[in-house]
């Protein structure tokens, strides 16, 4: 009996290995799936992870979610860990750092592009943002040492503070949300629970903070009203599986709060990274039009096409050598 149950599970495993990418390439012919998206086209790819990852936390009293990607912390909270996609957890660490050269070629980086802009009477910020981990550090595990105070992100500003008194180039702002959103976090939701990104009301101190630096005005987030809907879905749950066990709520800024003095008009330009589509929600309420595109996309051309009356690159800290990598040009 347990011969036949042994050859029965063996045959079952089997052709387990064999469906499972065979059914994985006929996927990705039908929707035309290129090859090196393979293992995140991979048929029954969430349903395994779900498993592995309810598995490992049954076992561990629900301390530990075993995933290549995502990290649980306290209260639920859901940081992200991954290698491929930046380094978030070398920054929370302190193990990332910048040489004097990196950091001189970001900043001659950002000047150039600001000098490019102004030639075409465009105004221009830039605007470096924290990792989640950094503005929520009470929830991360302490199983994640912190081996250095001083992140990348506290060198790159410090250097612009140093070369320039935190003004590129003597006329273009260069604003570091990290203090700001620190301060405020105990207060607002600013970073969702479940996600990696910023909420409406993160993202909102970042358009008052750009608003004041280009236009001399901002209003106070104790003074707007925020819509809340429960059921969000975050990205973090979708790459654990884990949609069914953590939920969030999302936030939406009412028009109706927004003071009348403060809409600007005219067309915002916002590149950088996932962090400023975020922000095109709020940016609405401000500007005629608004257009976003990632820094690793951008093309010359587009200064042209949208003809905007600002632009805003954004880099949030994970992404930070992209500043040290990146030669933005204008037609």
């Amino acid at each position: 009996m347990d011969k036949k149950r042994n050859i029965l599970i063996s045959i079952v495993f089997v052709m387990l290995i064999v469906l499972i990418p065979v059914g994985t390439l006929l996927k990705m012919v039908k929707q035309s799936i290129p090859l090196n998206q393979y293992t995140g086209a991979l048929v029954g790819r969430y349903q395994m992870i779900k498993f592995n990852t309810a598995i490992t936390e049954r076992l561990t009293g629900g301390n530990y979610m075993e995933s290549n990607e995502v990290l649980l912390g306290k209260n639920g909270w859901l940081f992200y860990k991954v290698e491929t996609d930046g380094t978030p957890l070398h920054d929370y660490m302190g193990l990332n750092h910048f040489s004097n050269e990196e950091m001189e070629m970001a900043l001659n980086n950002m000047e150039e592009f600001g000098n490019k802009l102004a030639d075409r009477g465009i105004k221009y910020a830039v605007m470096t943002i924290p990792n989640k981990e950094q503005v929520y550090s009470e929830y991360m595990p302490d199983t994640v040492p912190v081996i250095s105070e001083v992140s990348r992100l506290d060198e790159l500003t410090e250097y612009v503070k140093e070369k320039c008194g935190g003004v590129i180039g003597g006329k273009y702002p260069y604003i570091d949300m990290t203090d700001i959103l620190i301060e405020k976090a105990a207060e607002y939701p600013l970073y969702y629970v479940t996600d990696t990104h910023w909420t409406e009301e993160g993202s909102f101190l970042a358009m008052q903070e750009m608003m004041n630096e280009l236009y001399g005005k901002r209003q106070n987030i104790d003074d707007v009203q925020f819509a809340t809907y429960p059921g969000f879905v975050g990205d973090l749950t979708k790459i654990s599986g884990t949609m069914d066990r953590f939920t969030d709520v999302t936030y939406e800024l009412l028009e109706e709060s927004i003071g009348p003095d403060m809409y600007c008009g005219g067309t915002l330009f916002v590149v950088g990274d996932s962090f400023g589509d975020a922000m095109l929600h709020v940016a609405e309420h401000y500007y005629d039009n608004v257009y976003w595109v990632r820094i690793k996309d951008y093309e010359s051309g587009l200064i042209d096409k949208y003809n905007p009356d600002v632009v805003l690159w954004e880099c949030v800290e994970r992404y930070l050598p992209d500043m040290v990598e990146a030669r933005v040009d204008i037609k």
